[in-house]
């Protein structure tokens, strides 16, 4: 064999370590990347959702338990409230859907990149499919963070209607 093609074949075997070595990391962070966005969304999601139920929970209770409302401000606000925590219910709908639908799609990836450290060979076009799969559930995050938002714009809107009900009773 020729020096010249033995330092093709040692810079061949070099660029395939270098991108096992690569492929391992990347592998790695996924892993790392996957348990913190689990461990995040779930603390968040349990404080935003257990927030936004207490609040609208809390204010419908106090709405029916009012003696000095009249049923028109109870009706009104008591269902902004009722819809709140309906709404916040979806919250954990959407999010546990975007998880299940999510996690698989990780895991594929994660996989992909076991293969790449084990092979030394990359596809291009399956690392961008997979890549791609990925932000594929998506919609249901934006779905679930929707609910967040509509919840407490719902809690407001009961808040703005018991204060109106209780300005008409003042007059």
């Amino acid at each position: 064999m020729t020096s010249e093609g033995s330092s093709s074949l040692e810079q061949r075997s070099t660029e395939e370590q270098i991108l096992r070595t690569a492929a391992f990391e990347e592998k790695r962070a996924l892993e790392e990347v996957r348990k913190m966005l689990l461990e995040e969304h779930s603390h968040l999601f349990r404080w935003l959702n257990g927030s936004l139920l207490a609040v609208n929970g809390g204010a419908a209770a106090a709405v029916v338990a009012s003696e000095g409302l009249d049923g028109t401000t109870k009706a009104v606000a008591g269902s902004f409230f009722l819809a709140g925590i309906l709404v916040a219910l979806l919250i954990a709908v959407f999010g546990q859907r975007s998880t299940q639908k999510t996690l698989p799609k990780f895991q594929n990836l994660i996989g992909y990149w076991i293969a790449v450290s084990i092979d030394g060979e990359r596809d291009e076009e399956l690392e961008s499919e997979l890549k791609s799969d990925i932000m594929e559930p998506l919609w249901l995050a934006h779905a679930s963070q929707a609910c967040g938002w509509i919840s407490a714009l719902l809690f407001g809107s009961g808040a703005i209607s018991l204060g109106v009900g209780l300005f008409r009773l003042g007059t």
